[in-house]
């Protein structure tokens, strides 16, 4: 019975290390576990800081350079600007002096300006006189035109009345010819020319 109890004694015994390594075991897996993962949060950390530095330092060198830039650009738009400046005062002597120019040679232009119309007025009036007599000298030789017209149509009519006389009448002219030149000229009866 006590070597029972000895034997059970001394598993007891064996049997709460191992219980301790096997808890220390667990505890250190899990250690390791935190430790690695600390190690990629270090790692990523690492990383970003870096790139987060990268970035800091193209910014401040593109800040350099839009300073630079910003100074230069405020040199330029000052030079300009003064430029701009001198050229709005010549412009405004330019002016004042083609103000004084063109006062002293307004009365002249239009003294001048007023002799043209008056002139030109003139030559319109002759010219509607003329336009005028024009226009009667047309309608009077339209009108002579239109006698001379209807003179013709008459001689005609009477020349074509002489070739259709009766066979007696024209026997009477044959033997009268002097009857018939008494009343129309002699070419009425001259044979037209070839």
């Amino acid at each position: 019975m006590d070597l029972q109890n000895d034997f059970n004694a001394s598993q007891d015994l064996i049997n709460s290390p191992r219980a301790e390594i096997l808890s220390l075991k667990s505890k250190n897996s899990d250690i390791y576990h935190q430790l690695h993962m600390e190690r990629q949060r270090y790692k990523r950390a690492t990383s970003k800081h870096g790139s987060m530095a990268s970035q800091i330092l193209l910014l401040k060198k593109a800040d350099a350079i839009s300073s630079a830039q910003l100074s230069k650009g405020l040199r330029d738009s000052a030079t300009t600007i003064t430029k701009l400046l001198k050229l709005n005062e010549d412009l405004q002597t330019k002016l004042s002096q083609s103000v004084t120019t063109w006062s002293s040679q307004t009365e002249t232009i239009t003294e001048a300006a007023k002799s043209k119309l008056i002139f030109s007025d003139t030559r319109l009036k002759n010219a509607q006189k003329e336009i005028s007599k024009l226009c009667k000298g047309y309608r009077q030789a339209k009108q002579v035109k239109e006698r001379a017209v209807e003179t013709a149509k008459t001689k005609i009519i009477k020349q074509k009345s002489v070739h259709h006389l009766a066979p007696s009448q024209r026997d009477f002219h044959k033997e009268n010819p002097q009857s018939c030149s008494s009343s129309f000229p002699i070419w009425l009866f001259s044979k037209p020319h070839q």
